[in-house]
């Protein structure tokens, strides 16, 4: 190969790799301002602490909530639930927390 070819092919490259390297710092910036939350699965929750039932609102509970619960991060760390944590698996899985609830007011 001609020298000239072999400094333009080192050129393209050098510029590929800024024109990936200023893309790898956008996406890695953007992870930073905005990262991306991975919902809790409730297979991990336990110790569930469950606050505000009143029987006289039964079947409804609406005044219910999660206090306090613990999280399986893996096999070997577990954590407490943030307060946050807590309302948000409360919001997006009624369904579970519903049952939860029920658990708790009835012993079932």
């Amino acid at each position: 190969m001609k020298l000239t070819t072999l400094m333009a092919i080192t050129m393209l490259i050098t510029y590929k790799m800024e024109h990936i390297k200023e893309v790898l710092q956008d996406i890695m910036k953007e992870n930073i301002d905005h990262p991306k939350v991975t919902p809790l699965n409730t297979f991990n929750i336990f110790d569930i602490e469950i606050k505000g039932i009143d029987m006289k609102d039964s079947p409804d509970f609406s005044d219910a909530y999660i206090s306090r619960a613990f999280y399986y991060e893996d096999v070997f760390h577990e954590r407490e639930l943030t307060n946050e944590e807590c309302a948000e698996i409360q919001e997006t899985d009624s369904e579970w927390f519903y049952e939860k609830v029920y658990e708790e007011a009835y012993g079932e």
